[in-house]
């Protein structure tokens, strides 16, 4: 009896020691596990900040063509595929009402083009904490022009109308105050900017423009079944060297032959545009002009005016939308045979509301300056 008890008191303790050995090996895989999994944990992105919210996003639009060149907006009239816009963004906010926004933009042209590179289209911090009275400094879209302040994957037509492109300032650096009051019926902007381009360091005078704008929801509400909405937006700015777009026909230096399409005096815009919205249709229009006063001796003055009416309506809600645009631009009072009209006539395919859409679009144009011509415009959009 004695000798069966040693055995077990020595097979006891051999599974004593091999238990003790287990659970050395099993902390010490724990410890290797943990250190795994943490360092898996480990963020690729480390925001530097303490920002409450931090969000990356962009777009993608690919657009194919076919036909003539329409409006002279166009590089040419050969067919081609090629991505329209491609932008990547960083957005958030911190806790002491700031918010921010950083844009980038990989391609973003019509013209022909075999060097795509990126540069920014925003950049800018915004002080948030009355909505009545938000200060926003930085680069972002002056108020000026409805159309150039709507999203570009919001848009009902592929482009927007040529008046846009060509008499308002876009994107600006500067400073802005801008604010919803009256229940969110009355919104305004005004704002003093560099004037003479984006994505630049200097200011080319002393002067600053100024833009403002003025809209106001009539009847209905906000995002509403029904809705009215007017608005009125103006600038001004005295320039000494400020590159506009080629249609306007400016010159700075008219003792040379080639026009360097620069302008050196006073700009003054102005525009009014409203918005409809009755069930499944909707209506815009807007009216822009821009009167040019060049410094003395250069040229006369010269005023560029257009207007454009748009009507879409949803022949399944939500998913198909029918629509039509008529397009007017004179860009020069001073000169006959340069007026054009553009219809648009297409559709757009709503497969997850603008995050995934099709457009399929046909431009005739009626130039004074060319034959009537036409171009087919297709575009896939993804909004990640």
């Amino acid at each position: 009896m004695e000798e069966r008890l040693q055995r077990l008191e020595k097979g006891f303790e051999e599974l004593k020691s091999v238990n003790e050995t287990l659970l050395a090996e099993n902390a010490s895989l724990r410890k290797q596990l943990d250190l795994v999994a943490s360092e898996a944990k480990t963020p690729v992105v480390r925001p530097s900040g303490k920002p409450e919210k931090l969000q990356f996003g962009g777009f993608v639009q690919v657009q194919g063509e076919a036909g003539d060149a329409v409006a002279s907006r166009f590089a040419d009239d050969g067919d081609r595929i090629f991505v329209r816009r491609a932008r990547l963004s960083a957005s958030g906010n911190f806790a002491r009402h700031i918010d921010y926004r950083l844009e980038s933009e990989f391609a973003g042209t019509l013209g022909n083009s075999s060097a795509m590179r990126a540069q920014m289209t925003d950049g800018y911090v915004t002080f948030t904490h009355w909505p009545a009275a938000t200060i926003r400094t930085g680069q972002f879209k002056t108020p000026f022009g409805f159309e150039q302040l709507v999203s570009d994957t919001k848009l009902a037509t592929p482009e927007r109308s040529v008046i846009n492109d060509m008499l308002t300032p876009g994107r600006q650096l500067g400073v802005q105050l801008a604010g919803d009051i009256a229940g969110k019926r009355l919104s305004y902007a005004l704002g003093a900017f560099n004037g003479n381009a984006s994505n630049t360091s200097f200011n080319d005078g002393d002067n600053f423009m100024v833009a403002a704008r003025l809209s106001a929801l009539l009847a209905g509400s906000s995002g509403g079944s029904k809705s009215l909405r007017i608005g009125v937006n103006g600038y001004t700015s005295e320039d000494e060297s400020v590159s506009v777009s080629p249609a306007l026909g400016l010159d700075s230096t008219p003792a040379t032959p080639a026009r360097d399409n620069v302008f050196a005096g006073t700009r003054t815009g102005y525009g009014i545009d409203a918005q409809f919205v009755a069930g499944r249709t909707e209506i815009w229009a807007e009216y822009l002009a821009t009167d040019f006063e060049p410094l003395k001796g250069l040229h006369s003055d010269v005023s560029a005016s257009g207007w454009y009416a748009q009507a879409g309506y949803f022949a399944l809600p939500g998913t198909i939308q029918v629509v039509g645009k008529y397009e007017s631009n004179d860009p020069s009072d001073l000169r006959t045979g340069d007026d054009a009209d553009v219809f648009w006539l297409g559709a757009n395919w709503f497969l997850q509301s603008h995050d995934i859409k099709l457009q399929f679009f046909y431009a005739i144009d009626d130039a004074e300056s060319a034959d009537g011509s036409g171009r087919v415009v297709a575009r896939v959009q993804t909004v990640f």
